[in-house]
């Protein structure tokens, strides 16, 4: 037999091997059963005192944060697994000062759109019911306006923002030529 005849009959023979896979594979795997669930895993807890019985279960691992001790819980009970994690380092030495913040822009745009820093939010200076708009940056350093996020970055404080008796938008205590809409 030719060397081109062997390798069509080793093909062709594999190809039949891999389709008679193919059909009882789904009769093999039908006929299986579900196994047993596997066995919990254990938990990190944390306090500030030595752990109660109560506490936790079996395998659980347990830092008492106030004396740095690591307890394992075994047959309903905690022992200490490692109590000499060395003494607290000294203190660190201070860092530089950071530069001084910048005082904000803010202005209405002829939209009525709140300006911060020349870039226009999407919410509008309109104090609902004639109230005052609450203004702040939240912990992300943006600036929220009436309790929405802009997506303009704050640079500096929260200003103090408010109406006078006239009517004008007053910034940081500047009164402002925008009349409040």
């Amino acid at each position: 037999m030719t060397q081109a005849k062997r390798k069509f009959w080793r093909k062709s023979f594999i190809s039949l091997l891999l389709a008679l896979a193919m059909l009882i594979a789904p009769v093999t795997l039908t006929a299986c059963k579900d196994g047993q669930d596997g066995k919990d895993g254990s938990a990190w807890l944390t306090g500030t005192d030595t752990p109660t019985a109560s506490l936790g279960k079996d395998g659980d691992l347990y830092f008492d944060t106030d004396d740095n001790i690591l307890y394992q819980k075994a047959n309903g009970s905690w022992s200490i697994l490692q109590a000499d994690f060395g003494k607290q380092g000294a203190n660190g030495s201070d860092g530089e000062n950071g530069a001084d913040g910048l005082t904000p822009s803010v202005t209405i745009n002829a939209d009525g759109y709140w300006v911060i820093n020349g870039v226009v939010t999407t919410t509008k200076a309109t104090g609902e019911n004639g109230t005052t708009p609450t203004i702040a940056i939240n912990s992300d350093g943006y600036w929220v306006i009436n309790g929405t996020t802009t997506s303009t970055k704050a640079i500096g404080t929260t200003p103090t923002i408010s109406i006078n008796a006239a009517g004008y938008w007053v910034i940081n205590g500047a009164p402002t030529t925008t009349q409040a809409l």
